[in-house]
C-alpha cells in the first residue's frame, strides 16, 4: 500500500506538505531542501535559514557545539510571542558587539532579548539607513569614474616541426 499523504493532485500540479508549517505548497513554487528531503514554502525556509542562522551565533558566542535545550525554549517562547528568529539575532548582535554586553552575566540564556530589542531594532534601522546612503555615494562615485580599458591580445603563432624523413636516417 502507498503513502499519499504528502502528494495530492489539483488541477495538473502537484501539492506537497510543507516541512514547516505543514500546508499544502505547489511543488513548483516550492522549495526542496536535498538534507531533509522536504518542500518548504518560500517564507518557511527563510524562517529555518533564519533560525539556522541564530543557532549558529549563540553556538559561536557561547562556545557550545550547539544551542543547549535552556537556550531553545527561550527561542521557542521568543517565536511565540511574535519576535522572529531574525529580530533575535539583531538584538543578540546588538547587545554583545555594540553595547559589549557581558557574557557571563547570561547565565547560559538569551533571556536579554525581550529588554534590549526595541533599542537594537531603532539601531539597526539607523545603521541600515546610513549603510544604504554609503551604498548609494559609492556607486555615484564608481559610476563617475568608470573608464572601460581595452587590451588586445595577440595570438601566438605555433612553430611549425620540420619533418624528418625515417628513409633518410
Amino acid at each position: 500500500m502507498y503513502c499519499i499523504s504528502a502528494y495530492f493532485i489539483l488541477e495538473n500540479s502537484y501539492m506537497v506538505r510543507c516541512g514547516h508549517c505543514n500546508n499544502e505548497v505547489d511543488k513548483e513554487e516550492a522549495i526542496f531542501n536535498t538534507k531533509t528531503k522536504r518542500y518548504y514554502h518560500p517564507d518557511c525556509y527563510q524562517v529555518l535559514l533564519d533560525r539556522k542562522e541564530l543557532c549558529e551565533y549563540i553556538a559561536d558566542l557561547f562556545k557550545y557545539k550547539k544551542p543547549s535545550v535552556k537556550i531553545y525554549q527561550q527561542m521557542a517562547a521568543y517565536y511565540d510571542r511574535g519576535i522572529t528568529y531574525k529580530d533575535m539575532l539583531i538584538t543578540l548582535k546588538y547587545f554583545y558587539e555594540v553595547e559589549k554586553g557581558d557574557i557571563s552575566k547570561a547565565q547560559g540564556g538569551i533571556g536579554i532579548i525581550p529588554y534590549v530589542l526595541d533599542r537594537a531594532k531603532e539601531y539597526a534601522a539607523k545603521n541600515d539607513f546610513e549603510q544604504q546612503k554609503l551604498m548609494e555615494e559609492f556607486e555615484a562615485k564608481a559610476a563617475e569614474k568608470k573608464e572601460t580599458k581595452i587590451i588586445f591580445i595577440q595570438e601566438q603563432q605555433k612553430q611549425k616541426r620540420k619533418n624528418i624523413d625515417i628513409n633518410a636516417l
